[in-house]
């Protein structure tokens, strides 16, 4: 029997074959997509959009997402 505390469920998408690619390195729309995957699921926003975008070499460019939510918080990156 194990003896560990249980804390919530945790979603992990990884997501492929994406049609609109563009979209990929959008902030505004990336951090849209997050406010209306967390409201979807029944989670609260406490804070955000927060996004930021990297251009450097092929291995360290893309855009980051966070929202801070009252249960814990949702990020994506690209």
């Amino acid at each position: 029997m194990s003896n560990q505390t249980y804390y919530g469920q945790h979603l992990v998408l990884r997501i492929n074959c994406i049609e609109k690619q563009d979209r990929l390195n959008d902030e505004t729309y990336l951090g849209e997509f997050l406010k209306l995957l967390v409201k979807s699921i029944g989670m609260r926003i406490l804070a955000g959009p927060l996004t930021g975008h990297e251009t450097g070499d092929k291995m360290h460019t893309g855009c980051s997402a966070l929202i801070l939510l009252y249960e814990s918080h949702a990020a994506i990156h690209t």
